[in-house]
C-alpha cells in the first residue's frame, strides 16, 4: 500500500512538473528569451508548524494519560528534527486519542516534510471533518492535493480556507493563482496573484510573481510596472532585474534589457539564467561577439541549460552566416536529416575557409541535432582556431547528448 502510495506521489510531482514545463515551453517559442529552466515553483506550505508543536504546554487532554505521554515525547523529538521518531511517537498518540485534531494535523504535517503526501492528505480530511471551521486542514490538504498533481481539489481546498479568517490570505492567492498557471488558465492566475498584492500593497515578492503570470500572459508592459515596484520595495532584489530585463526584452526594448541583465549578473556572478538572456539580448541588438561571450559564460556554469544552447546555435548561425535555407537543399534546418549532416561534416573537413568550415559544421549539429560526432568535431575545430572557451562548452554539450542517448537506448 505504502509503495502504491510513493508511486503516486512521485507521478503527482510529475504530471506537475511536465504541466508547467509544457507551458514554459510555449511560452518560450515566442522569442530567444526565456527565464528559466529550473524545476517549476512549488506551491508554499502555509503551515510552518502545527500547534501541536508549538511552544506552550505539552499536555492538550488536561490529564496525564498515555496520550499527553507520547506527544511529549514527539515534541521533543521535533525539537531534536527527528522528524521520523516524532511521527511515530504521535502515531501511537492518535491510536488512543483517534479524533484529537491537533495530532492528527501534526502527523500530516511531518508526512509533507517527509515526502509522503497521500499519507497526509488522508489525515487533513480526517481533520477537516473534526474541524470544518479550522482553516489548516484546508491549507495542508491544498498542498497536499497540488503535490499529487490535483490541481481542481487543490484550488478547491483553498478556497474553503479563504473563507476563515488567516494571515496567510495574500499566499493563498498567490498559491491558488500558480495552480491555474499550472492548468492552463493564465488569466485567473493573474487574478490571483493581482489579489495578493491588493492585499499586500508592500510586498516586493508579491509585485514579483504579479509580474511573472503577467510575463506568461503577454501583458509585457503591465510586467514591467510590477518588476519596477518590486525592485523600489526591495532595492537589494537579484531574480527581480532578470525578470524585468525579460519583460523589457519582451516588450521589445531590447537595448533597455541589457542594463538589467548586467545589474542581475553584477549581483549574482554565477547566475546562469541572465547570462543566457543577455546573450539573447545581445544577438538581437547585432552584438555578436558579445552574445556568445555571454552565452559560453551561461553553459560554462550550467551545461545542461537548453535556452542558452539554442540561443549560442542561433547566435553562431548568424555570426558564420549560416542560412535558414542551405543552397544544396533548399528546406528549412527545422528537420532531421543525419545524411545531410553527414555530407556538411565532410564538406567542413575540405573547407580551407574557416568561416565556410564553420558553417557547414553548425549545419551538420542543425541536421541532426541528437549526434554527438557533430559536437565533438565542432569542438575540435574552435580548439584547434583558438577559441577553446567556446571548444570546451560544445564538448561538454556533446557528453551531455551521448548520455542522453544511452539513456534512451536503456529504455527502450
Amino acid at each position: 500500500m505504502q509503495d502504491c502510495r510513493k508511486k503516486r506521489d512521485i507521478a503527482g510531482w510529475a504530471l506537475w512538473g511536465l504541466t508547467l514545463a509544457l507551458l514554459v515551453l510555449a511560452w518560450r517559442l515566442e522569442a530567444a528569451v526565456l527565464t528559466d529552466d529550473e524545476a517549476p515553483e512549488r506551491p508554499r506550505l502555509l503551515v510552518d508548524k502545527p500547534p501541536i508543536f508549538k511552544s506552550g504546554p505539552v499536555t492538550l487532554s488536561g490529564t496525564n494519560s498515555p496520550v499527553d505521554f507520547f506527544i511529549e515525547q514527539a515534541r521533543k523529538r521535533f525539537q531534536s528534527e527527528d522528524n521520523a521518531g516524532a511521527l511515530e511517537a504521535l502515531t501511537r498518540a492518535n491510536e488512543m486519542d483517534p479524533r484529537n485534531v491537533d495530532v492528527l494535523l501534526g502527523r500530516a504535517w511531518l508526512y509533507i516534510n517527509l515526502g509522503q503526501y497521500s499519507q497526509a492528505l488522508d489525515l487533513t480530511l480526517r481533520a477537516r471533518l473534526l474541524a470544518p471551521h479550522d482553516p489548516t486542514p484546508d491549507l495542508l490538504a491544498g498542498y497536499c492535493y497540488h503535490a499529487l498533481g490535483m490541481f481542481n481539489e487543490s484550488i478547491e481546498s483553498y478556497n474553503r480556507a479563504l473563507r476563515f479568517p488567516t494571515p496567510h490570505t495574500a499566499e493563498i492567492h498567490q498559491n491558488i493563482g500558480l495552480l491555474y498557471i499550472m492548468r492552463g488558465d493564465v488569466t485567473n492566475g493573474i487574478r490571483h496573484y493581482a489579489a495578493a498584492v491588493s492585499i499586500k500593497p508592500k510586498d516586493a515578492e508579491a509585485h514579483d510573481k504579479y509580474g511573472a503570470a503577467l510575463f506568461l500572459g503577454h501583458r509585457y508592459t503591465d510586467a514591467v510596472e510590477q518588476h519596477r515596484e518590486a525592485i523600489a520595495i526591495n532595492p537589494a532584489a537579484i531574480e527581480t532585474f532578470n525578470s524585468l530585463g525579460a519583460a523589457l526584452l519582451m516588450e521589445g526594448r531590447i537595448r533597455d534589457s541589457i542594463p538589467n541583465f548586467k545589474e542581475a549578473i553584477a549581483r549574482k556572478e554565477r547566475f546562469a539564467k541572465a547570462y543566457s538572456n543577455l546573450g539573447a539580448a545581445y544577438e538581437l541588438a547585432g552584438f555578436l561577439d558579445e552574445s556568445i561571450n555571454a552565452l559560453i559564460a551561461s553553459l560554462t556554469m550550467e551545461p545542461g541549460r537548453s535556452d542558452a544552447w539554442r540561443n549560442l546555435l542561433k547566435t553562431m548561425s548568424r555570426f558564420y552566416g549560416v542560412a535558414t535555407l542551405t543552397p544544396d537543399n533548399p528546406v528549412p534546418l527545422t528537420r532531421k536529416d543525419p545524411e545531410m549532416a553527414r555530407r556538411h561534416l565532410e564538406a567542413a573537413k575540405g573547407c580551407v575557409d574557416k568561416k565556410l568550415a564553420t558553417g557547414h559544421y553548425l549545419r551538420a549539429l542543425l541536421f541532426d541535432p541528437d549526434g554527438a560526432i557533430y559536437y565533438k568535431e565542432l569542438a575540435n575545430f574552435f580548439e584547434q582556431t583558438g577559441n577553446v572557451s567556446l571548444a570546451k562548452v560544445i564538448l561538454k554539450k556533446a557528453e551531455l547528448v551521448e548520455t542522453a542517448a544511452k539513456k534512451d537506448a536503456e529504455t527502450k
